[in-house]
């Protein structure tokens, strides 16, 4: 790409994309903003926009919002395909990395509704009920409880060192 403009609600995080850039000697063709999801990037096309949004399912948000995705963690796919056709130049493409957790069924009917998509990678990420409790106590019971209606994939894997270990398939999705 000749120019890349990187944008994230979280200051702290562009603040560290910029350095990074600087360090790189990039940051002559890297444009930062700050704002709500695709707010800043109002009126401009995009050749390829990568997306890698929040995708945690919760009951209600929690001390990560770099994680909460929303109570299915479909929430910024589902924002994200109600805006992108505005984003997109013609011919443009999206690439995203989807996981297991957030209504995997939703999120590839939304993307196939609306583009080819073509699955680039897929790999399995394993975790124990603690990544997810550490967020929001009971959170993993929240995820079992998604897990038996359908909207949250996921299988145990067996035990290390005494505790349950259960993984989840991440999906990178592409168009174009």
């Amino acid at each position: 790409a000749r120019f890349v403009t990187c944008a994230d609600v979280d200051g702290k995080a562009v603040a560290v994309a910029r350095k990074n850039a600087r360090r790189n000697g990039l940051d002559g063709c890297m444009r930062f903003v700050v704002g709500d999801f695709l707010e800043p990037l109002k009126g401009q096309l995009f050749d390829l926009i990568l997306f890698n949004p929040p995708q945690t399912p919760a009951p209600r948000p929690f001390s990560r919002p770099d994680k909460y995705g929303g109570t299915d963690g479909a929430a910024y796919f589902k924002r994200l395909m109600a805006q992108v056709d505005r984003y997109l130049a013609p011919n443009g493409r999206i690439c995203t990395l989807h996981i297991g957790l957030s209504n995997p069924k939703e999120v590839e009917l939304a993307f196939s509704n609306q583009f080819q998509v073509t699955v680039r990678r897929e790999e399995r990420r394993t975790f124990v009920p603690y990544d997810y409790d550490q967020f929001l106590p009971g959170l993993f019971d929240y995820l079992k409880e998604l897990n038996v209606q359908g909207i949250a994939e996921f299988e145990r894997n067996g035990e290390v060192n005494g505790e349950t270990v259960y993984s989840f398939v991440c999906r990178m999705y592409s168009r174009g």
